[in-house]
């Protein structure tokens, strides 16, 4: 992945957090949690707090179907940088 692909992702994405008002990490784990093939995420965090904060966004379900596919556009040129394993 090359280092401007990165930011042009990272970017509109910490805005649409901002917008829609919905923390970076919950607005992640929502988005993966409604994706084909996605049967698990995985947790952690350095403190409890973390945790709860994330079971706490994976307990709201997917994310509404407008966001979701907001970062499902954010994210398309990612799919073709990375290897197909990670996809």
């Amino acid at each position: 992945m090359t280092t401007t692909i990165l930011p042009s992702v990272a970017l509109p994405g910490i805005a649409l957090a901002e917008e829609s008002g919905t923390p970076m990490a919950e607005l992640a784990l929502r988005w993966l949690l409604g994706r084909d093939g996605v049967d698990s995420v995985l947790l952690g965090g350095s403190r409890v707090s973390h945790l709860r904060a994330d079971l706490d966004a994976l307990a709201r379900g997917p994310l509404p179907a407008d966001l979701a596919d907001r970062l499902e556009q954010l994210s398309a040129p990612l799919k073709g940088a990375m290897p197909p394993h990670h996809r």
